[in-house]
């Protein structure tokens, strides 16, 4: 019972964040036009929520098992939340005196431990479930050439080429 919730819940914070981040990253021009427009009735970001759906109906027709989209998620979030972290340590070691607002707790012990904790995840998953982790991992390299063209576009749009 108690995991059935935990999914649910983790499923609706995906449902409600997904399509906000690309509102957002639309609107800074890192992503495609039109994901920034909200509906009218519920100002809600309808267009991104729709690629969202989409994105999603194609990952179950591809991966063809709700678990194996599961995994092919989770293993995202995994990558993502080490990104994170190691961006962490990069910031403070490139800007040491940038202002920090909010702190990390335990700084650097709980950050690394936090880090080795999903590199254990993320080998077990790649042991378990090698097809749907090369899939998530390729999907995510696709989008850094996007990235880099939105970027490039998005700084040359706003007179800022070659800061």
């Amino acid at each position: 019972m108690f995991v059935l919730v935990s999914v649910l819940g983790t499923i609706n914070a995906t449902v409600l964040v997904g399509p906000r981040i690309a509102y957002a990253m639309a609107i800074d021009g890192l992503f495609p036009g039109g994901a920034d427009r909200v509906t009218q009735a519920f100002r809600t970001p309808g267009v991104a929520i729709g690629m969202q759906a989409g994105v999603t109906v194609a990952l179950l027709l591809v991966l063809q098992r709700f678990p194996a989209a599961l995994s092919f998620t989770v293993f995202g979030i995994v990558l993502a939340t080490m990104a994170d972290v190691l961006a962490l340590y990069l910031l403070r070691i490139r800007r040491p005196a940038l202002p920090r607002p909010y702190r990390a707790w335990g700084y650097p012990w709980v950050p690394a431990l936090y880090l080795l904790a999903n590199a254990g995840i993320a080998v077990a998953m790649l042991m378990g479930r090698p097809r749907e982790c090369a899939i998530s991992v390729a999907m995510l390299a696709t989008g850094l050439p996007f990235y880099w063209l939105f970027s490039r576009w998005s700084r040359g749009a706003s007179g800022q080429a070659g800061a």
